[in-house]
């Protein structure tokens, strides 16, 4: 038997129908509530680590007496954030700070011995040679060198060496690039006056950038024409 095309039109509207009433039937996705017992971060630093996995529509509890975190969202979200919970919820690392004071000259005299005609610098091992081309000088001297561990998460005070004061904080690792940020990095050069009185004079203020296993090289001058100037070489490695 065939089917009028009339036929056919309200047999496919009657089908549409049906499907439009299923869809408004259709619940949208429930929120679940689920907790994480946190072991070794701040419960605001995991928020802030979170939040990127959030839908509108969620909800935390900070319960600061056990540590806890409640979070109530969709499935899927809470699947993302039990997954940055658990990789960011471990025993904080040490840090191994290493900072080389070093300071940077331009001259043209030749000395007797450790230089050859030409006045190459007697000792810039620490020095990369493509950078000390763009720097221009070529009497380096090494004036310190300190090394001081810290934890990530945690502010760091240096305050007992008789030279310098050092201070910042350490922020998170990343996981991927094992990047240390040292934010507000801050070291202070002591200054002791004949009337006994210490002041300290700022060297060096930034947020660096670390990855173990390199060098970051920092310095300063007073102008680009200047004959001296003062080096910062860092370095850090990190330790469970």
């Amino acid at each position: 038997m065939r089917l009028s095309k009339l036929q056919v039109f309200i047999a496919a509207a009657l089908l549409l129908l049906s499907f439009l009433s299923i869809l408004c039937d259709a619940k949208p996705d429930e929120t679940s509530t689920k907790v994480f017992p946190i072991k070794f971060r701040k419960l605001n630093d995991v928020v802030l680590k979170i939040k990127p996995f959030l839908s509108r529509e969620a909800r935390l509890n900070l319960n600061y007496s056990d540590n806890s975190l409640q979070v109530e969202d969709f499935p899927a979200n809470l699947g993302l954030v039990e997954r940055e919970v658990r990789a960011f919820d471990r025993p904080p690392y040490k840090i191994g700070i290493h900072i080389t004071v070093i300071s940077a000259n331009r001259t043209t005299l030749i000395r007797q011995s450790g230089k050859d005609e030409a006045g190459q610098p007697e000792n810039i091992s620490f020095i990369p040679e493509e950078l000390n081309k763009i720097l221009n000088y070529n009497v380096y001297k090494q004036l310190d060198a300190l090394s001081i561990v810290s934890k990530e998460g945690e502010n760091y005070t240096m305050s007992e060496n008789d030279r310098y004061n050092l201070q910042f904080y350490s922020d998170y690792i990343d996981a991927g690039s094992g990047a240390v940020v040292l934010k507000d990095f801050t070291l202070f050069l002591k200054n002791r006056l004949p009337s006994g009185i210490t002041v300290s004079k700022r060297l060096l203020r930034t947020d660096i950038n670390l990855i173990p296993g390199q060098k970051l090289i920092l310095g300063g001058a007073k102008t680009q024409e200047s004959p001296e100037a003062i080096l910062f070489i860092i370095e850090t490695e990190t330790t469970k």
